[in-house]
């Protein structure tokens, strides 16, 4: 019973009616964030509850609404980025509502713009969502740091199978929408050879483009080929 004592002081909610003053475990009321993680939690996972995945993002979603800004209590902070957390799940794979890689980025950085759990944009459940909306070309609005952060897991082989080859397809994404280093590190691939067949032109292209963004390494790494291929200097 200490558990469901422990849920029902969570809920805080009063019911109407004749059992006015009375708890209930599937009472629409309840309206504190951490009374309506724990009604999800129960239909997610069929504690006490019937499992329902549908029940179960409706009450994830109350939770989440809630601001954070509002709510000061750590517990309801808490309760808040926690929901959000699930949602990002539950859209990932489609439980309780339409698969949506979308919705579940727009969650994920309801999260991250807060700074919760001290994720990044590395964190991989960040790079799973871009890494399935690029199957499902999905890419519109995807923030090129997000795609410099793939280019450079690939690069070095972090939590997923080294390859230059991916790494290069990352880094032009980002390097298209503008991103400095993402331009920067395409025009040493292209210089280097590496993932890509080696060209000097496209090389020098995207580190020019880097450059005039004010780039320094891209500044001496396109001094360095200037004086390899013979060229006057800039």
């Amino acid at each position: 019973m200490r558990g469901y004592n422990y849920f029902l002081y969570f809920c805080k909610v009063y019911s109407k009616g004749k059992n006015q003053g009375g708890y209930f475990m599937n009472d629409k009321n309840i309206i504190n964030a951490a009374g309506q993680l724990e009604m999800g939690d129960r239909y997610f996972y069929g504690k006490g509850l019937e499992k329902n995945y549908e029940q179960a993002v409706y009450w994830y979603t109350k939770a989440a609404e809630h601001d954070p800004e509002i709510e000061k209590n750590n517990v309801e902070q808490h309760a808040i980025f926690t929901a959000r957390d699930r949602l990002v799940d539950c859209y990932l794979e489609g439980k309780g509502v339409k698969q949506d890689y979308y919705q579940a980025q727009c969650w994920y950085n309801e999260v991250v713009n807060w700074g919760y759990y001290g994720w990044t944009f590395g964190n991989p459940k960040m790079l799973k969502i871009i890494e399935l909306r690029e199957k499902q070309k999905q890419n519109k609005g995807v923030n090129p740091v997000l795609q410099l952060q793939m280019g450079d897991r690939y690069y070095i082989g972090e939590g997923v199978t080294q390859s230059y080859e991916k790494a290069i397809h990352w880094y032009r994404k980002a390097a298209e929408q503008g991103l400095q280093d993402a331009q920067h590190k395409l025009g040493y691939g292209y210089c280097n050879g590496e993932g890509v067949e080696q060209d000097f032109d496209q090389g020098m292209y995207w580190l020019s483009k880097a450059a005039e963004q004010g780039h320094e390494m891209a500044k001496k790494n396109l001094d360095v080929m200037r004086e390899y291929l013979g060229l006057p200097p800039r």
